[in-house]
């Protein structure tokens, strides 16, 4: 009766396999773990990036109460075009589930753009005005970053202290208004507007109150938003009050003017 002879591997063949097995199972994970690194270096950097943009962004957009607006307009949409390719560069990085995974490293680029990019000057005229064929070209592929609500209402809680900035900064300029000879005369024709921020401020509290609890860190925005508001409306008050109360009175319009701009200088600091 014929036999038939089975080759068993050896044990150390064996343990070999299983070695090797492991081995190429841990050079996956460093692999994947290498790609995650480098993705999420380049969404921070690039986060990075996009917060400083923006912030050039916003100071550009504060100019346009003592510079041609023209000029101003002209720097805000150069600013965007550049924004809207540092997204484009963002967008394969946090595509699909990626986004949630980097939520936290891209959400402060993604707050800090929607700041300005909520209320920058446009050459929106120039926009209705264009031809139809050019306002509607050939479909090409849009860069989509997601922004959820969160981050938008991030964005919008920091642009009420650029608001508040504005008004501060135009304190000084409103009371005093110097006239043919450079001298100082009278001051308060920007109440209206610093009254309009401030009520702009206020609808913004007065939306955004009921949704802080929604938002992990939205109740310390509010705060800030409060302090924010709080320093308008003294800023209209001293503009109303003091300005009407020594309109007579050039060289006290002045020393106020100077006070004015000494406290938006701390504010900006």
């Amino acid at each position: 009766m014929a036999t038939m002879e089975i080759d068993t591997p050896a044990p150390a063949t064996l343990k070999r396999t299983r070695g090797q097995s492991l081995m190429d199972a841990f050079a996956e994970y460093r692999a994947e773990l290498d790609t995650h690194y480098d993705r999420r270096e380049r969404i921070i950097k690039q986060s990075r990036d996009i917060t400083a943009q923006s912030k050039k962004l916003i100071f550009s957009a504060h100019r346009i109460t003592n510079t041609d607006r023209s000029i101003v307009v002209k720097e805000v949409e150069l600013k965007l075009k550049e924004l809207k390719k540092m997204f484009e560069k963002l967008q394969d990085d946090v595509a699909g589930e990626n986004f949630w995974r980097y939520e936290k490293s891209v959400s402060p680029g993604i707050q800090e753009y929607v700041t300005p990019s909520a209320d920058a000057p446009t050459d929106a005229e120039a926009a209705t005005t264009a031809p139809i064929a050019d306002s509607n070209p050939a479909p090409t592929p849009q860069p989509f970053v997601l922004i959820t609500i969160a981050d938008y209402l991030g964005g919008i809680a920091d642009l009420t202290g650029e608001m508040m900035r504005l008004a501060i900064g135009s304190v000084g300029k409103s009371l005093v208004v110097p006239n043919a000879e450079g001298q100082a005369v009278k001051g308060g024709e920007e109440l209206p507007s610093i009254e309009s921020i401030g009520k702009m401020v206020r609808d913004i509290k007065g939306e955004m109150d009921p949704l802080a609890p929604y938002c992990r860190w939205l109740g310390k925005k509010m705060t800030v938003l409060d302090q924010s508001l709080a320093k308008i409306e003294s800023a209209s008050y001293n503009l109303r009050i003091r300005a009407s109360e020594y309109a007579g009175s050039p060289a006290m319009l002045a020393s106020l003017a100077d006070r004015g701009f000494g406290e938006r200088e701390v504010i900006a600091a």
